[in-house]
């Protein structure tokens, strides 16, 4: 847990609260971030230079705004 992860860093606009998350992107496509703000997570992955598939999550007891 204490490495860094493998991949390169991306700046990620959070949905929820329009914050700039430092996220990591790796080899595959996958990029995880969670918003320190909001605490939303975001998970996003690369299909194709067009298409780009992005799910968000609302911390428990909560909802996305």
């Amino acid at each position: 847990m204490g490495s860094k992860p493998s991949g390169k860093s991306v700046k990620v606009l959070c949905i929820n609260c329009q914050c700039m998350i430092d996220a990591w992107r790796d080899e595959t496509g996958l990029t995880k971030s969670k918003c320190p703000k909001c605490g939303s997570v975001t998970v996003s992955r690369v299909m194709s230079r067009r298409h780009m598939q992005l799910d968000m999550y609302a911390p428990k007891g909560q909802q996305i705004i």
